[in-house]
């Protein structure tokens, strides 16, 4: 990552204490009980920690930055977070009461005026049938057969640390998005490194942009998981590597100035005709990842 660039999500510790006494004053006069504050406050908290410690986000150009943050909070975001829990096997009844923690937090910030949409309302509950096809010894197998062959190849201690993290947090969104996608849940890592096509790696990029992740960190992943393809083909898992088609991002391949107009011009469209805010929302995103797919898709040709 180039040290050049701020990332204000360093400094979540520092509102923590802010956000947490503000939305606790909420829940208080919505008639929340003792137990839901102080089960809420811990789920902000768990949220606010993952974020320092797991997303990058460029600062924004004001003063505000408490606000800069949470505007930079997509439903994608929400989403790795919900894989996160699953994948360190929280129990589904304290994923589902984080997530509705997440919504009520969400809801405080909008009536504050930090907010205009709940990133957390696109990101629905987990049931127990989704929690059991989520199964974390594909990670932890593919880990340790990749880990030895870049030992194999020579690569250095920082290049193993780094491409593991990559692959971990490719994993994690893919077999997510896998199971999401309502197919057939691969039974084995083997199965999982074959169902995975050059359309949804576009896909992972374009969550990567989306979710404002720093170019040089979005390269460093590809460069990582070309790695781990062509280790996939040495191993006889693949016979052509499925991230050969995907090139590098530039600055470029970042949402411009042209398509943000566009994005509120049509949200007051929306306004006009009567949609909510959430609903509003809700259309912006799915929109917003449309031309950020077709920008990409466009440039790459």
């Amino acid at each position: 990552m180039d040290t050049s660039t701020i990332i204000i999500s360093s400094n979540v510790p520092n509102y923590q204490s802010f956000f947490e006494s503000h939305f606790l004053d909420y829940l208080k006069k919505t008639g929340a009980s003792g137990k839901t504050r102080n089960n809420y406050r811990t789920d902000l908290r768990n949220f606010l920690q993952w974020i320092s410690t797991t997303i990058q986000i460029p600062t924004a150009n004001s003063q505000n930055t408490y606000v800069n943050l949470l505007r930079s909070l997509s439903p994608g975001i929400l989403k790795q977070y919900t894989a996160f829990l699953l994948e360190n096997k929280t129990p589904i009844t304290t994923v589902n009461r984080r997530l509705s923690a997440m919504r009520s937090f969400f809801r405080f910030c909008i009536l504050q005026g930090w907010l205009d949409r709940n990133p957390a309302d696109a990101v629905r509950n987990i049931t127990k049938t989704e929690n059991r096809k989520q199964n974390p010894d594909h990670e932890k197998a593919l880990l340790v057969h990749f880990t030895e062959y870049l030992v194999r190849e020579g690569s250095s201690d920082k290049t193993q640390n780094n491409y593991r993290t990559d692959l971990r947090h490719f994993i994690q969104w893919a077999s997510l998005t896998i199971t999401k996608s309502n197919a057939s849940v691969p039974s084995n890592h083997v199965d999982l490194v074959r169902s995975m096509s050059p359309q949804l790696l576009d896909e992972y990029v374009s969550v990567l942009l989306e979710n404002k992740t720093p170019i040089t960190t979005v390269n460093r992943r590809l460069s990582a998981i070309r790695s781990f393809f062509r280790f996939c083909i040495v191993s006889g898992w693949l016979h052509r590597n499925p991230a050969d088609a995907i090139r590098n991002v530039t600055k470029t391949d970042r949402p411009d100035e042209t398509i943000q107009r566009m994005l509120t011009s049509f949200k007051s469209k929306l306004k006009e005709e009567g949609l909510s805010d959430d609903a509003a929302g809700n259309e912006l995103t799915e929109i917003a990842q449309f031309l950020l797919w077709v920008k990409s898709r466009t440039e790459r040709a």
